[in-house]
């Protein structure tokens, strides 16, 4: 009967034992404290956070409140160990899974799940669930340690000065990724975070994707999008996402504001991944405008994309190509455009500005007027 009863005595005695994965040791520091965020070991100094997707076990006192998170704990492991082998296609319901059972939870193990799905949406190219996922990194990440922190998260790239993921730019395509991205809203996270930048950076990225998904924002043409509140404009990632989305969905007056201080920034980011940003930025707004000068200095901007940031920014790289070949293809130029398009499915054969080419090469088909037959005045 003693001997029986051991186990459940030596749990409620013992203070509680961290078992890492990957380890068959314990951690030689006790067990602090056990929440939705995950596990907190040692005091003072040597006090540190551990997520749920590190933690194999915890023996003794514990124990019983640790095995409420088993499933959040095996959830985030077994989807950061199918990332580490490619297969994003795996790994991304098992991060929906840890987010479900977190539920409303709002800490460092939700942040890390966010961060695996975001980054497993960008190796799909699917920009909404990356964006969306994104912004509950950002809005967890600040109102833990106060910025952007990137230690231990899937999603790559960070940029601790901006507080943006370089890889997922406010260029959106109107395509069903984007339409579900506005459909579903922000992260309750988000908005439960009251974060002033994070919910302006949503804004911004909802502005455009609504303006690429011919979607009503709530912008008169004319008035074009509003601006950041003046306590932010010159915060570095704002202003970045600011141009990028004004230079495309704002009124005429914002384009060229834009443009013109875009093409400054250019300049001081050679090689690195804002130059990519504001590249296909500035072409996508110049083949906005109506005259042949502006549209072919737009080709320019895009055309540096492929050419340079091909394998770093492969998703702007895609939209880039998408953007020539249509181009071309109002110009007359089919041959060059059929060329551009075989390109981008060679270079990306998953992309999804393949797919929205072909659709907006078929709907520029359908709007086109019939040929006029022989003899027709």
């Amino acid at each position: 009967m003693i001997n029986a009863l051991a186990p459940t005595i030596l749990a409620a005695v013992l203070p509680g034992q961290v078992f890492l994965r990957g380890g068959s040791e314990a951690l030689d520091t006790p067990v602090a404290n056990v929440s939705a965020s995950g596990v907190e070991v040692g005091e003072g100094d040597s006090a540190r956070l551990l997520h749920w997707g590190e933690v194999k076990r915890i023996e003794g006192e514990s124990a019983d409140e640790a095995s409420r998170f088993s499933g959040v704990s095996d959830s985030i492991w077994r989807g950061g160990a199918r990332l580490a082998r490619d297969d994003y296609t795996g790994a991304a319901p098992l991060f929906r899974d840890a987010l479900d059972s977190l539920d409303e939870s709002f800490g460092y193990s939700r942040l890390i799940a966010a961060s695996g799905l975001a980054r497993c949406a960008v190796l799909e190219g699917d920009l909404g669930i990356a964006a969306r996922s994104w912004t509950e990194v950002l809005a967890i990440s600040r109102q833990i340690w106060g910025q952007i922190e990137g230690e231990g998260a899937f999603l790559l790239h960070f940029d601790t000065q901006t507080g943006l993921s370089q890889q997922i730019a406010p260029i959106w395509l109107g395509n069903g990724s984007t339409r579900l991205f506005l459909d579903e809203g922000a992260p309750s996270t988000v908005a439960a975070a009251g974060d002033d930048v994070v919910l302006t950076l949503d804004r911004l990225y909802r502005a455009a994707a609504a303006f690429e998904s011919e979607r009503d924002a709530g912008i008169a043409p004319d008035e074009g999008v509003p601006p950041p509140p003046d306590s932010q404009a010159d915060l570095p990632g704002v202003e970045l996402v600011w141009l990028s989305v004004s230079s495309r969905a704002g009124n005429r007056v914002q384009r060229e504001a834009a443009r013109a201080r875009m093409t400054e920034l250019v300049e001081d980011a050679p090689g690195d991944w804002r130059e990519a940003w504001l590249r296909t930025a500035l072409g996508r707004s110049l083949l906005r405008e109506r005259l042949e000068d502006e549209r072919d200095a737009g080709l320019i901007h895009l055309l540096h994309v492929p050419s340079r940031f091909a394998s770093t920014q492969p998703y702007l790289a895609g939209v880039a190509l998408a953007e020539i070949a249509l181009e071309m293809e109002s110009k007359g130029r089919a041959a060059e455009a059929r060329q551009v398009r075989s390109v981008l499915a060679a270079m990306y054969p998953g992309h999804p500005a393949v797919r929205w080419l072909d659709e907006q090469r078929r709907g520029a088909q359908r709007a086109a007027p019939p040929p006029t037959e022989q003899g027709d005045a």
